[in-house]
């Protein structure tokens, strides 16, 4: 970091396994890297950002099956008198289920779109040849 700035020479593996050193660990899935150091460079020029990640390390549900973990974040940057960012304060919350239930419905939606066009040819198909 320079001047509060990733710069070129940063490896971005590194930013997100190391955060800050202070705080534990949270490693996000390669499929949001790119947007994890976008929300991390817009909290540095000022913005205070939402966004959900899904992270490496499953969600174990109480039957024992494994899960993508999903968390909602929402990051503020912290100024001193001058308008200079000091520190950013985050807050994140395990979404993992809520984001399941929702591909579930996303999924049982689809079905039944499949279903009702199959529904549509067999009906037009018996239509078809009722009329003959």
């Amino acid at each position: 970091m320079v001047n509060g700035k990733a710069s070129n020479k940063d490896d971005e593996s590194n930013f997100y396994k190391q955060a800050d050193g202070r705080c534990r660990l949270i490693v996000v899935d390669e499929s949001h890297h790119a947007k994890a150091l976008t929300q991390y460079q817009l909290v540095l020029a000022g913005e205070v950002r939402s966004e959900e990640f899904k992270l490496k390390t499953p969600f174990i549900m109480e039957n024992g099956e494994a899960i993508d973990r999903w968390v909602f974040t929402k990051t503020y940057p912290q100024h001193d008198e001058n308008k200079n960012i000091v520190s950013i304060i985050g807050c994140s919350i395990d979404i993992s289920i809520s984001k399941l239930h929702y591909f579930n419905q996303i999924e049982r939606v689809e079905e039944a779109k499949h279903l009702k066009q199959q529904q549509d040819v067999r009906d037009l198909f018996i239509v078809m040849f009722t009329r003959s």
